[in-house]
């Protein structure tokens, strides 16, 4: 009853918000000015009216949000753009309601991970696991006690760092299943690759196999309804994550799957940074050479997968799968250890950014970083200063080419705090880097979906393999060494001679770094 009188009201408070708006906007649409100039060129009864609409529509913002930086930026639009600034308010930057889906993932989770979690704490306090490697031991309590996660020893990990490579042995993999396939991915495209992957699908659904399919309804907006309702005549049984029919009034549209995961038959699963498409395999030529990283895991971490794709599947039908027909005891002849963790909105924690700002902090040697995007929120910019300051090994590498406008100036516009810190900054010119890994020392490594920026840090639905092996480690480094090779360092002398419009791009870009 109190949500319901809870809901009502601030239905209503928005509401009526809405139409002062609409009613200011209607009387002076013709006039050129906007925002402030238009308040003092209104009447005394509308700018009455008009400031009831502001202070309204500040209030309404400052009580949504909890981070001060995001509110004033909005405001500030407010300001220039009333009514506009409004509207996109509703549509990016309310903050999401995420009690019941937590609730109901935290049940899950410890349902069927969170036994095994709890005991391993008990067990690393006893004995002598990870003795000799601080921040290993420190990130697996870590995650045990954030996401419920536990840790996994006997995997075999196949690192792909082409696109090519990669989607050839997920095929190969997915056409051999026995029992079912679960495919979690933000961007699918009705293009060749698409199809390809569609005809895979289509032929083990026909043949019995179980087909589940998680699709981001905002990542993969244009993928056709042919191409989906050729899947579900196979017997394909497909899902939108999060739907948004009514775009402007939906704070959902915020709040996107970018999770990319495969899991076959429980007992081998993929993750990483590549959606379905042909860019992704460097077919397509606006693009080229398309660089990213994913990995094919075999053994007990497979379990975390698939114990992820079941939460979610839950949360997209409704329907809830019984556990033990999909989680697999499934051991290895390698001795990788793992832990597989996923972070959004629906977490207790910030999850995924408290494990960057640990593995980051807790560097002694060095810190080397590969991510397409680098607006992180203020905790890790300054864990990447200090670590740089303290003499740590800090390296980022970036796209030299952008992608997206604001997102690409917005991480140009902290090169320079974070180079006079000492931060190696390189932009790869060999196509377009899409990678999100990290290397800390000798002991970790991460590869997965989350970008280092605000909004995979603290918005979306994301997943990465932390990974404690030295062996990795090592490959990730090589081919770290090789993109480096491909890329510019931006030096001090370098960013100091820049064109004078850059400088106002980054200025822009961060000042709307914070709604990003």
């Amino acid at each position: 009853m109190k949500k319901m009188l809870k809901f009502v009201i601030n239905s209503a408070i928005l509401g009526m918000l809405l139409l002062i708006g609409y009613v200011f906007y209607a009387t002076y649409r013709n006039s050129a000015m906007t925002g402030v100039l238009t308040f003092y060129n209104a009447s005394t009864p509308f700018r009455v009216l008009f400031l009831f609409y502001m202070v309204g529509i500040s209030l309404f913002i400052i009580v949504d949000n909890n981070r001060p930086a995001k509110a004033i930026s909005w405001l500030l639009i407010m300001i220039a753009f009333p009514i506009v600034g409004f509207l996109f308010y509703l549509a990016f930057g309310r903050s999401f309601r995420k009690e019941k889906l937590a609730r109901a993932k935290k049940k899950y989770m410890l349902k069927h991970l969170g036994n095994r979690a709890n005991a391993q704490l008990e067990f690393i306090k006893r004995a002598d696991v990870f003795s000799n490697a601080v921040a290993s031991k420190k990130l697996v309590n870590l995650l045990i006690n954030n996401t419920h996660v536990p840790f996994c020893t006997d995997n075999d990990v196949t690192v792909f760092f082409d696109g090519k490579d990669m989607f050839e042995a997920l095929l190969s993999d997915i056409k051999k299943a026995e029992h079912h396939v679960h495919l979690e991915y933000y961007i699918i495209r009705d293009d060749e690759t698409g199809r390809r992957l569609k005809d895979a699908l289509i032929e083990i659904a026909r043949a019995g196999v179980e087909v589940r399919l998680i699709y981001d309804a905002v990542g993969s907006w244009r993928l056709s309804k042919r191409f989906l309702s050729d899947l579900r005549l196979a017997g394909v049984d497909c899902k939108p994550f999060l739907p948004v029919v009514l775009p402007f009034f939906s704070r959902q549209i915020n709040y996107r799957n970018h999770r990319k995961v495969t899991v076959i038959d429980g007992v081998v699963g993929y993750l990483g940074g590549m959606n379905i498409g042909d860019e992704y395999l460097g077919l397509d030529s606006r693009v080229g050479y398309w660089r990213d990283t994913s990995m094919r895991i075999a053994g007990e971490s497979v379990a975390s997968i698939e114990g992820y794709f079941l939460i979610d599947w839950v949360f997209v039908s409704g329907e809830e799968l019984p556990a033990n027909r999909y989680l697999k005891d499934v051991y290895s002849s390698s001795q990788t250890v793992m832990q597989i963790m996923a972070s959004g909105p629906d977490t207790d924690w910030e999850a995924m950014l408290q494990a960057y700002f640990l593995i980051i902090a807790n560097a002694t040697e060095r810190v080397w970083i590969t991510t397409p995007y680098l607006v992180p929120s203020e905790s890790i910019l300054e864990a990447l200063k200090t670590a740089a300051l303290s003499g740590v090994d800090v390296r980022i590498i970036l796209p030299a080419n952008p992608d997206h406008f604001f997102v690409f100036w917005a991480s140009r516009a902290n090169f320079k705090t974070l180079i006079n810190a000492g931060v190696k900054i390189y932009l790869y010119n060999e196509g377009f880097i899409h990678a999100k890994t990290i290397i800390v020392d000798c002991e970790i490594s991460t590869i997965g979906t989350a970008n280092l920026d605000i909004r995979s840090l603290e918005i979306n639905f994301e997943i990465n393999g932390f990974i404690y092996d030295k062996v990795i480690v090592e490959q990730l480094e090589a081919q770290y060494l090789k993109d480096i090779a491909k890329s510019t360092q931006i030096t001090k002398q370098m960013h100091r001679s820049r064109p004078w419009y850059h400088i106002i791009y980054e200025s822009v870009g961060r000042l709307v770094s914070p709604l990003l």
